[in-house]
């Protein structure tokens, strides 16, 4: 059973950036979880598990709680998994809250403190894939 006190420091969100396309639009099939890059200095989000690199994303929703520990268990790269990698990925959960499902987001380092921000690009990605001719 957690303490009140694990509760209160366990930060942790169902929504969670996924990839996007070079030319801006949401992919519906094969996108992968994004999560800050965890080197301070790098503007980009990487792939959780190709550790490919992604100028921006859109906020999907997953369903259950995500926790840092949990990203940190799924990423395939060890050399993001430090000790100052837990904070920034609490941070980074902290903000995601804040944004609303579809959200299409970039991830930037403030100067001179290197914090993380999140900021928002548009309410929506441009959908390409999905059948105009609907009922």
């Amino acid at each position: 059973m957690m303490t009140k006190q694990n509760e209160m420091t366990q930060v942790s969100t169902k929504k969670i950036p996924c990839s996007m396309r070079k030319d801006g639009s949401a992919r519906l099939r094969g996108a992968e979880h994004l999560i800050p890059c965890l080197d301070g200095k790098t503007p980009a989000f990487v792939g959780i598990k190709t550790g490919k690199e992604y100028d921006r994303g859109y906020i999907c929703y997953v369903g259950v709680d995500v926790s840092a520990d949990d990203l940190l268990s799924k990423l395939k790269l060890e050399e993001f998994k430090g000790k100052e990698a837990r904070p920034i990925l609490e941070e980074y959960l902290r903000q995601l809250k804040q944004l609303k499902i579809g959200n299409v987001v970039t991830v930037s380092w403030a100067q001179p403190s290197m914090k993380l921000e999140l900021q928002k690009l548009a309410e929506r990605p441009v959908l390409k894939d999905c059948n105009p001719k609907l009922p």
